[in-house]
């Protein structure tokens, strides 16, 4: 049994360990929580490094928002 949660846990850290930038956008895209949020959790989950990381987030947004433009 503990071999097989092992296992799980090995899978769940490859998936989430790093916060997933779709589900920041769709958070940014949500009005009841805007690009305030993903800032608020970014700090709390990465300290002073979260700027880079939210600079990240941002750019990915507006290359959608470019690719949606083109069409």
């Amino acid at each position: 049994m503990s071999e097989m949660a092992s296992c799980m846990f090995l899978k769940f850290n490859k998936y989430w360990s790093e916060f997933n930038t779709l589900l920041c956008i769709a958070c940014i895209l949500d009005p009841r929580y805007k690009m305030n949020f993903v800032k608020f959790c970014y700090k709390k989950l990465y300290g002073n490094d979260y700027n880079e990381r939210v600079e990240k987030v941002e750019a990915k947004l507006k290359g959608l928002y470019e690719e949606y433009k083109k069409n």
